[in-house]
């Protein structure tokens, strides 16, 4: 509880952290401390509260994995179509190589530009790192506000020691406990105050993270479409008493799933 000056001075990223993990916000004054966020009069007070839907503090939930059940794994098409165009380019420049010289310096050089070609799509493909990316959000939307759970699920490909960097309400999820405990998940804090988790990645598991984003309503472009696999996700983790599914959200960016809509019931 503030005054609404200090209030005012909470940037809108802070309180949708704040809001996000259902911390009640109220600042005295006869004035709300912006008009940008539904502040509720109550008695004295400005308040502002907001109860998510959604998984909370647990860290392992065996339903959060449910959009990954039809997710191929293995590289994405777009790599492998990427891996074939690059072999393809070497064959073709070995081939105009021997045709070029025609000399024993044909074969040295087909030699070269092969461990040469080689090497440079080794180191293309170790920049891709260790797991494979995918995921989409899920939105709520209703009481004057809107939040947004942005899920991200790797897939590891190798054993590997993944770093994801995070901030404000944000969440580690495992399949199982047997899963949970191998993992050894550590939270690290960099000199800048700087904030990334670091688990142990075994080949073929999944690992899931949740980011939370609570902020006034906006228009929500939508489609009834429930092709999405965070459908399923939205009605086994979002979907309680008063929250309906009404579809999805007309594309997302970045190769992510479109996300699933939930609306719910007004609130008291």
């Amino acid at each position: 509880m503030l005054s609404a000056a200090t209030m005012s001075r909470i940037t809108d990223e802070q309180r949708s952290t704040l809001l996000a993990a259902s911390v009640t916000l109220a600042a005295v004054g006869e004035r709300a401390p912006d008009d940008a966020w539904p502040w509720k009069r109550e008695r004295s007070l400005w308040v502002l509260r907001y109860d998510p839907l959604g998984p909370r503090q647990e860290l392992v939930n065996d339903a959060a994995f449910a959009p990954t059940f039809a997710w191929p794994a293995g590289w994405p098409a777009a790599i492998r179509g990427g891996v074939v165009a690059a072999g393809v380019l070497v064959a073709l420049v070995a081939m105009a190589l021997g045709l070029w010289l025609r000399t024993k310096a044909a074969v040295i050089g087909i030699v070269v530009w092969s461990l040469v070609s080689s090497g440079a799509v080794m180191v293309w493909l170790r920049s891709l790192g260790a797991v494979s990316i995918a995921g989409g959000d899920v939105v709520v939307a209703g009481n004057e506000l809107v939040q947004r759970d942005a899920w991200v699920y790797e897939r590891a490909r190798t054993s590997a020691q993944p770093t994801v960097v995070w901030a404000g309400w944000t969440r580690p999820v495992f399949a199982s406990e047997q899963q949970l405990e191998p993992a050894n998940l550590r939270v690290n804090v960099d000199a800048a105050g700087h904030t990334s988790f670091q688990y142990a990645a075994e080949r073929g598991q999944t690992v899931a993270f949740v980011h939370r984003q609570v902020g006034p309503s906006y228009r929500l472009p939508a489609r009834a479409d429930r092709s999405s696999p965070m459908t399923e996700l939205a009605r086994q983790l979002y979907l309680v008493p008063g929250a309906s599914l009404v579809g999805q959200e007309l594309s997302a960016g970045g190769g992510r799933w479109p996300g699933s809509i939930v609306m719910r019931a007004a609130q008291p």
